[in-house]
């Protein structure tokens, strides 16, 4: 999987439904309704990104306004700066 790409995979696990760019654009395409009157700002302070950013490489099956899906970043990935070289 390519570095800093957010793929959501249907509920087989196997089949890539959707790949993002960033954990606001999975937020601003899988719960449209949600987010639709906030900003790019204030969609990264949302809860429904936060929501994203809890349950990616987690095995969580999350649901979503388009359905429910597993979340994945390459194994690579860490969100904690410590850790990035």
């Amino acid at each position: 999987m390519e570095k800093n790409k957010l793929f959501v995979f249907q509920t087989d696990k196997k089949t890539i439904a959707y790949v993002f760019n960033n954990d606001a654009d999975a937020a601003r395409f899988l719960t449209p309704q949600k987010v639709a009157h906030l900003s790019l700002d204030e969609i990264k302070q949302n809860k429904n990104l936060q929501h994203i950013r809890r349950v990616v490489n987690k095995n969580v099956l999350t649901s979503t306004e388009k359905g429910k899906f597993y979340l994945f970043k390459n194994p690579n990935y860490s969100t904690c700066l410590a850790l990035v070289i």
